[in-house]
C-alpha cells in the first residue's frame, strides 16, 4: 500500500497508514535530560519518516526536530563561575575564588559554539596579589 505524504505503512497491517509521533517512549531518562530527544527523519524511500533518539548529552534535536546537532557548551558570564565537569552548565566557584579560564570571553564563546573543550580545565583558585601595583 502506498501511504500519503507524512504517513508510513503500519508494519503490523499492510492496509493501514499512520503518521508517526516521535517521542522518547521506553527511553530511561537521566537527571537533566530533556523530556523529548526524538527527531523524525524525512519521508523518503530510505528513512520512511522513521523516528530516532539523539544521543544525550552530546546531541540534542535541532529546532525543527529533523536532525541531531551538537549540544553547545556552557559560556559562563562571570569570573566567579566555571564550566561544570561535563561542560554543559556553569557552577559557582567557592567564596573568594575565581575561574582560571577568564582571559577572553569571546574565545570561550567560539569554543562553546564549536563544541571544543578548552585547552586547560576550568578550575577555581584564590588569587594572590604580590606586585607593587596589585590590589
Amino acid at each position: 500500500m502506498k501511504c500519503p505524504a507524512g504517513s508510513v505503512a503500519d508494519p503490523n497491517n499492510a492496509k493501514r497508514c499512520y503518521k508517526p509521533a516521535c517521542t522518547n517512549s521506553g527511553l530511561t531518562r537521566v537527571p537533566g535530560q530533556p523530556a523529548n530527544l526524538s527527531i523524525q527523519l524525512p519521508y523518503d524511500n530510505i528513512t520512511c519518516g522513521r523516528c530516532e533518539v539523539c544521543q544525550w548529552p552530546q546531541y540534542i534535536p535541532n529546532a525543527t526536530r529533523t536532525q541531531c546537532v551538537l549540544r553547545p557548551r556552557a559560556v559562563c558570564p562571570s569570573c566567579t563561575q566555571r564550566q561544570s565537569d561535563d561542560g554543559y552548565s556553569c557552577v559557582a566557584c567557592p567564596a573568594g575564588q575565581i575561574n582560571t579560564y577568564t582571559t577572553n570571553a569571546v574565545n570561550n564563546n567560539v569554543n562553546s559554539l564549536n563544541n571544543n573543550w578548552n585547552t586547560s580545565p576550568q578550575t577555581c583558585y584564590t588569587p594572590t596579589c604580590s606586585g607593587l601595583y596589585d590590589i
